[in-house]
C-alpha cells in the first residue's frame, strides 16, 4: 500500500472563467421551458398545495394571468419553504419538477439581462 505522501494531489482547481459563467446561464435559460414572473395567490406547504398568478412570461411558453398549482418541500435543497399569499417572484419553469416553488433571485434576473435574454428592469 503507498504511503499517503505518495499519493498523486489532485490539480488545484481554477475558477471557472466569465465565459464559462455565461455559457452556463445561457444553458439554464434555453433549457427552461420559461421563466415567469408570479404573484402567489393560494399558500403553498410542503402538506399542501399553493397557486401563483402569472404576471409575466419571459419565453411566451405560458399566458399572462394564467394560475398554477405550486407544491414546496422542506429542506434548503428542495426549495423555498412556504410561499406565501401575495409573494411576488420570478421563477423558471422546468421539466425536472415544473411546479415546485423556486424562486430566482434578482441577482440572476440582472445576469441574464446582462446576456440580453430578458429586459432590463
Amino acid at each position: 500500500m503507498p504511503a499517503l505522501a505518495c499519493s498523486p494531489m489532485p490539480p488545484p482547481e481554477t475558477p471557472p472563467t466569465q465565459a464559462e459563467i455565461d455559457a452556463d446561464l445561457r444553458g439554464a435559460f434555453s433549457n427552461a421551458s420559461d421563466l415567469i414572473e408570479f404573484i402567489v395567490v393560494e399558500r403553498a406547504t410542503s402538506k399542501r398545495q399553493g397557486t401563483v398568478r402569472v404576471t409575466r412570461s419571459h419565453k411566451k411558453a405560458v399566458r399572462v394571468g394564467a394560475k398554477l398549482p405550486i407544491w414546496t418541500s422542506d429542506g434548503a435543497a428542495c426549495g423555498a419553504g412556504n410561499a406565501e399569499r401575495g409573494t411576488r417572484g420570478r421563477m423558471f419553469l422546468s421539466g425536472d419538477a415544473p411546479y415546485q416553488y423556486r424562486p430566482s433571485g434578482d441577482r440572476y434576473y440582472r445576469e441574464f439581462a446582462r446576456l440580453g435574454l430578458v429586459p432590463a428592469e
